[in-house]
């Protein structure tokens, strides 16, 4: 080992302003970079150009809720070589 820490960049999708908020400064407080997005929308175009470690993902969303996000990442296999986790 280098000794070099490297930190996960997470994605956390949300359509309630409130939550993105809470969880970016909670983490942002520790020194952490998060990606937010507020809708699947958002989180599969970020997930697309960003090598991210991991998706967090809010189940119920309208336009495209957390669910139809997943099986839109697993069946193109978007983020799959770029994202670790999906949460």
């Amino acid at each position: 080992m280098t000794g070099v820490q490297t930190c996960a960049l997470p994605i956390f999708v949300d359509d309630n302003e409130i939550n993105r908020d809470l969880f970016s400064s909670h983490l942002g407080r520790q020194g952490h970079k998060v990606i937010l997005a507020k809708n699947g929308r958002e989180a599969i175009e970020i997930s697309a150009n960003e090598p991210v470690d991991l998706i967090l993902l809010d189940i119920m969303m309208p336009e495209m809720n957390g669910f139809e996000v997943l099986e839109h990442l697993k069946s193109n296999q978007i983020g799959r070589a770029s994202c670790r986790e999906i949460v």
